[in-house]
């Protein structure tokens, strides 16, 4: 379980990134709150894969065929994403302990 200083960092979080109020944050139902997320996921990596494009076109206009036979991909230059299943299950946990502690019905 989540103690109240993760909920609260959880709450922040949604703040930072999706402009939610801490009424609006506890409000939202898990599957509510992934929606958000993963919305947010989405558009993350658009902007990477734009940047990632541009690398890509100045690397292979200045690519030696002779030394780099394949050409450079957008691919090549995305971050490794770092997503983990942990960090899932810490976010359903804290929607569990919330919707416990205020008698709302459990969410699967």
């Amino acid at each position: 379980m989540l103690d109240s200083k993760q909920i609260r960092k959880l709450q922040v979080r949604s703040r930072r990134r999706h402009g939610l109020t801490k009424k609006e944050f506890y409000d939202l139902t898990p599957s509510e709150y992934f929606l958000y997320e993963n919305d947010y996921d989405l558009e993350e990596e658009s902007r990477q894969r734009r940047t990632a494009r541009i690398c890509a076109v100045l690397a292979e206009v200045n690519r030696d065929p002779k030394v780099k036979k394949n050409p450079f991909t957008e691919d090549d230059y995305l971050p490794e994403r770092f997503k983990k299943e942990t960090e899932k299950q810490d976010v359903i946990s804290a929607f569990r302990k919330l919707a416990s502690k205020h008698k709302f019905k459990r969410v699967q």
